[in-house]
């Protein structure tokens, strides 16, 4: 429900900016600093009930799977909101990987990470047609942590080598399959 734990004034303010906000969002081209919030709800709406989001400010990772699983999402689109009004090209799809120095467990408790990466896979979200709320347009690629190069950022093009495209349909099965192929989580490391 949503508003939950609110009443009189306070409901009916919450649910007109609520519903202000939706609709201020819910246009074809989402811009970059709701798009990823709002991929990382898509995918997680796609993987099930077995997942949540945990993602935050200076979070270690963006989903979690009941059993453990850490998965980061990483999200670009060849056109921006400001795409077609500027004349720009499209981008041709790069997304951030660096090894971040730490991150905030339940938003407090800085854990340093030494040199490696939080996650157990990645998901980076690849959108190159005209509406970013559509799932379908969506194309997705599967990549465990150990696979990924020590560096900053990876091009679309190397993605394509480590991993095959996987569609919004066909996300649940691939990571379940990559997790299975894991030789085990990193949250049971200790």
């Amino acid at each position: 429900m949503i508003g939950h734990g609110l009443r009189g004034k306070s409901l009916e303010i919450f649910q007109t900016a609520f519903t202000l906000v939706c609709n201020r969002y819910d246009w074809p081209f989402i811009s970059n600093d709701i798009r990823s919030c709002y991929v990382e709800f898509m995918i997680v709406t796609i993987l099930g009930k077995a997942w949540r989001v945990v993602g935050a400010d200076w979070a270690g990772w963006d989903l979690e799977h009941d059993q453990g699983a850490r998965v980061e999402i990483k999200q670009s689109a060849a056109y921006q909101p400001w795409t077609e009004r500027s004349g720009a090209k499209p981008a041709k799809g790069s997304f951030g990987i660096g090894v971040a120095k730490g991150y905030y467990e339940g938003g407090w408790r800085y854990v340093e990470l030494n040199g490696r990466r939080a996650a157990d896979l990645f998901i980076f979200a690849w959108h190159e047609c005209d509406d970013h709320r559509n799932a379908a347009q969506w194309t997705f690629f599967v990549v465990p942590e150990a696979k990924l190069p020590s560096q900053k950022t990876i091009e679309l093009s190397s993605l394509r080598r480590l991993a095959d495209p996987c569609s919004a349909e066909t996300l649940g099965e691939t990571v379940n399959a990559a997790l299975r192929d894991l030789p085990r989580l990193k949250a049971h490391m200790g």
